[in-house]
């Protein structure tokens, strides 16, 4: 996303912890208790930071820069 504050009004949810295991919890059917493994090899059921980054979907540089380019345009049309 380029501007987070206009997604996060548009409904955007930044996720965190409290957000995921709302549903990624003991109580959902589909849950493993062994799913990820952490330090010390210990196994558990949900891992933020695991989760998080295979979620994950940055916004590519080359659109950022493409999308700036054509926001600095529009902003000169408008001058």
């Amino acid at each position: 996303m380029i501007d987070q504050e206009v997604a996060k009004k548009n409904g955007l949810i930044i996720p965190t912890e409290k957000t995921c295991t709302v549903c990624h919890n003991n109580e959902s059917p589909s849950w493993d208790p062994n799913k990820y493994t952490v330090a010390g090899g210990k196994k558990v059921g949900f891992d933020f930071e695991q989760a998080k980054k295979k979620i994950a979907h940055p916004t590519p540089e080359e659109y950022k820069k493409k999308v700036k380019t054509e926001k600095e345009e529009e902003e000169e049309e408008e001058d």
